[in-house]
This record gives C-alpha cells, structure tokens and sequence, in this order.
C-alpha cells in the first residue's frame, strides 16, 4: 500500500510541475508585446511555448528560448514591417543578425538565437506543418544558408 501512495503522490508531482512549466512559458508579462505583434506570430509562439513546456529541456533554457524569440519578434515588429514568421526571408534574417551585432550582441548569443529560430521553424515546418489546414507544405527557412555572413556567425 505505501508503495501505490509513493507512485500516486510522484504523478501529482510530475503534473503539478508540468502545469507550472505550462504556466511559466505560456505567461507573458509584457501583454502589450502579445498585442503589437502580427496576430499570427503570437498565435505561433503562444503553440511552441506549449510544445516546449512537455520537452525535457529545462525551464531555464525554455524560457531563454522564448526571450530570444520575444526580441526576434520585437525586432520583425519594429523594423520589418510586423511579418509573418514565414514569410520572412534570409535577407531579411541577415539584416535581424546585422541590427543585432550593431547592437553589441556577442556572437555567441547571436549563435544561441539563430539555433532557436531554427528549431522554432522546425516545429512550424514538421509539427505544424502536418495540419492539412494553415500550415501545411511549409519549408523551414532558417536552415541551409550560403552567404558569407552566416559562415561569420558560425
């Protein structure tokens, strides 16, 4: 009996935690920056902070994640015309990596950004991307890139 009691009281344990990583990223303290972005994008970002709140990453690098996604979005508002995620294209991700270097980001943060857009694309193309409806034949544009300034990022 205090064996079935022991597993019982570890699965509330494990769903109390769950609900406070849902919690913890689907909160957003700044409501006005939900509200100034493309609908769509905040739509977007609202589903893969769900996602990642059942991922065994850890709530630390979950919320950098979204942090590094909040300032891409800021800075698609504020400077590119407030796009859809994917509609935006590699000039205009270049000139996201060149607003931010002009900015003192250091490149080791820059790296840490252009890989969470990556993955954030990589949910958009294969996990949303299977919906019959909005999503589908999306190809992840954040991956593969030529130009001699990635290689710079790199």
């Amino acid at each position: 009996m205090a064996q079935f009691t022991k597993k019982y009281d570890k699965g509330i344990r494990n769903r109390i935690y769950l609900e406070e990583r849902r919690r913890a990223l689907e909160e957003f303290r700044d409501l006005e920056f939900l509200h100034s972005i493309n609908p769509r994008n905040k739509n977007l970002l609202i589903s893969y902070m769900n996602f990642l709140a059942y991922t065994d990453m850890t709530l630390t690098s979950c919320t950098n994640i979204k942090n590094n996604l909040k300032l891409f979005l800021t800075w698609n508002r504020d400077y590119n015309g407030n796009m859809f995620f994917k509609q935006i294209k590699k000039s205009h991700g270049e000139a996201f990596f060149k607003w931010a270097i002009n900015n003192s980001y250091t490149t080791q943060r820059l790296k840490i950004i252009k890989s969470d857009l990556g993955h954030f694309g990589e949910y958009i193309e294969y996990v949303l991307g299977s919906e019959e409806f909005q999503y589908s034949g999306i190809k992840n544009q954040w991956y593969g890139y030529k130009s001699d300034f990635w290689f710079k990022i790199d």
